[in-house]
């Protein structure tokens, strides 16, 4: 009896100190979604509506001192050919957001998926996916002016 109590005691030990010891190494959220201070939503591109075009780009945000942003990289989800229509938009509104101080050397990841729908709106989905749906503009096909 006493031996079974020795190992069970072991065993927790272990157990506890495994705990403490991965509770103090700093592990890094996957988003570091609590950096944003202040996000711009990147608008859906023009070129994009009327061509009738959507897509998905996942975004990292190098954050240098002082929370500027010092880069950026970008992958498309979707169709490749999509990515220089939606790239520039992404690239300046995260230019114009806002990202902490303190998370200087961190990097802030985002997800935008940009789909045609029947109202422009902005969904959110927790911790770092942001979908903006566009209604496509009516364009005069008949080669005539609108008369006004």
């Amino acid at each position: 009896m006493a031996s079974r109590h020795w190992i069970f005691t072991v065993v927790l030990g272990m157990t506890v100190g495994l705990c403490a010891l991965a509770s103090a190494a700093h592990v890094e959220p996957a988003s570091n979604a609590e950096c944003v201070v202040r996000l711009q939503i990147p608008s859906y591109p023009y070129v994009a509506r009327v061509s009738n075009s959507s897509g998905a780009v996942r975004a990292a945000v190098a954050l240098g001192e002082g929370g500027t942003v010092q880069s950026q990289q970008f992958e498309l989800i979707s169709d490749p050919k999509n990515m220089k229509i939606f790239q520039p938009a992404i690239a300046r509104a995260l230019k114009a957001s806002e990202f902490g101080k303190p998370c200087a050397g961190r990097t802030v990841r985002f997800t935008f998926r940009f789909k045609m729908g029947a109202a422009d709106e902005v969904w959110f989905q927790y911790p770092d996916t942001y979908e903006i749906t566009a209604l496509a503009p009516l364009i005069n096909t008949s080669g005539r002016k609108k008369q006004p």
